[in-house]
């Protein structure tokens, strides 16, 4: 067999194994990105607002900013009450099954922000406003010199999925390396048949 002939069987054996591969890693691709999105459940978020009062009058309710000192105390009670939200009796009445709270002190302020986290946009906002609602309650039996007051409009739903980034991200991952390993495929055959091409053309001046 001529051996220009053996290197022309040696290139498309290679592009066929390249392939191959290619195009497993395509099937593997679309299939991981279809798992993704039939398993990953969407997940929503509503926040809601209370004012915290101090009795020493350094936040009152006409009132919400708040010194160096009291954003240091605001700060830390935040992660107090988030505590005392996750195991009060009061608070877990609230909550449906699956649902998660978070609480955040709003920066140079004396107000916390309380995020509901779940399946449902609705259940969501109602969860965040019923803990609104019940946080004074809550304030006056758990805490000390401290009271809560309902601040703002209600938690209204929220439609778009907080995890719709990640997903979007995996997907688009998913598809540029696909696009990669076919631009990486492209090039290997591509230097290939010019390596093929210039030993051709040598062995037509050799003779």
């Amino acid at each position: 067999m001529p051996k220009s002939s053996k290197i022309l069987i040696r290139v498309l054996l290679y592009f066929v194994s390249l392939f191959i591969v290619v195009t497993f890693s395509l099937a593997i691709g679309i299939i991981g990105s279809s798992v993704y999105d039939i398993v990953s459940v969407d997940k929503y978020s509503a926040s809601s607002r209370i004012m915290v009062k101090f009795d020493d009058g350094e936040a009152s309710d006409d009132n919400f900013s708040a010194t160096g000192e009291t954003i240091t105390d605001i700060q830390n009670l935040a992660e107090n009450v988030s505590v005392v939200f996750k195991y009060s009796q009061e608070i877990q009445d609230v909550i449906p099954a699956g649902y998660e709270i978070e609480i955040e002190s709003i920066e140079n302020s004396n107000i916390l922000e309380i995020t509901v986290t779940g399946a449902d946009p609705h259940t969501c906002a109602d969860t965040a406003n019923a803990i609104a609602v019940v946080s004074p309650e809550v304030f006056a039996k758990y805490f000390r010199d401290v009271a809560a007051l309902t601040f703002g409009g209600p938690a209204t739903p929220n439609y778009m999925p907080i995890n719709s980034g990640r997903r979007a991200f995996i997907n688009i991952t998913l598809i540029s390396a696909a696009v990669l390993a076919v631009a990486a495929v492209s090039v290997i055959v591509t230097i290939e048949l010019i390596i093929f091409s210039i030993k051709k053309h040598k062995a037509k001046i050799s003779q």
